[in-house]
């Protein structure tokens, strides 16, 4: 089997394990579905997000995106596993607080390009690179304004934004599918109500198209598929089930404690 499509979690796989990606975005092995209640209130929100900005904008407001996530939430609940009706409140109550704190630090008023947009490229080797663009929206220049939501707690700082794979695909994509350029990237973190970005110049987007290229070409490459096993990383792993590596243990882990035996 080759590799014809690559996203950025993928991408993130190869990175972190090479066996991993092999198994799961080549092989396509079958995957385990991962599930969770913190899973289920950040798709519930990106949901919520895209039926709000299709709104009015007079109609826009902090009790109209409360209503949006309610709407949306008997959709996502199924999913969560939550394990008593007090997780789910909690849950809910904590969306909602991060959602309407978003009409509070955020602009409201912009009509996007798009919503929750699948946008693609394809590259010199063949490989298709693909990802969804929570929102895109067209600056008063005519550029593009590319706009991530980010509902955990970790946030990258501006330099780290500019090497995340998510943003190099984004860019390439959203450029390839709308014939326009993009000026700006945003990763918004709505636990903190805080943005990060990084507005490319013509030479990082080249730069970035390089890079894609190299690792597609790096991918055809590869023979070795390197296991990179750590207990964390296997947990999460979607083909932790199909690698004899998963869970593999070295004696330069062992290393010994204080103790007081």
């Amino acid at each position: 089997m080759t590799l014809t499509r690559l996203s950025p979690a993928a991408i993130n796989r190869y990175r972190t394990c090479p066996r991993s990606f092999l198994l799961t975005d080549i092989q396509r092995r079958t995957r385990t579905e991962a599930s969770s209640p913190i899973l289920a209130q950040g798709n519930a929100i990106h949901h919520a997000l895209e039926r709000f900005f299709g709104l009015p904008v007079e109609h826009r407001n902090a009790e109209t995106i409360e209503l949006a996530l309610r709407s949306v939430w008997p959709e996502h609940r199924r999913r969560a596993g939550f394990v008593s009706p007090s997780e789910e409140a909690a849950h809910g109550l904590a969306a909602i607080a991060m959602l309407r704190s978003f009409t509070e630090s955020f602009d409201i008023s912009c009509v996007p390009v798009a919503r929750e947009q699948w946008v693609q490229a394809r590259l010199p080797t063949g490989v298709e690179i693909f990802g969804k663009v929570d929102r895109i929206d067209r600056l008063p220049s005519g550029r593009l304004d590319v706009i991530d939501y980010k509902t955990g707690r970790h946030q990258l700082d501006a330099d780290d934004l500019r090497q995340e794979p998510a943003v190099h695909v984004y860019v390439v994509a959203t450029e390839a599918t709308y014939s326009l350029e993009v000026e700006r990237v945003r990763f918004v973190y709505l636990a903190s109500a805080t943005e990060v970005s990084w507005s490319p110049e013509r030479e990082d987007i080249q730069a970035i198209k390089r890079r894609l290229l190299q690792l597609t070409e790096n991918l055809a490459a590869e023979s070795k598929w390197e296991a990179r096993p750590a207990p964390h990383l296997c947990r999460t792993c979607p083909a932790a089930l199909h690698c004899d590596e998963r869970g593999r243990v070295t004696l330069d882990e062992l290393v010994a404690g204080k103790l007081v035996f």
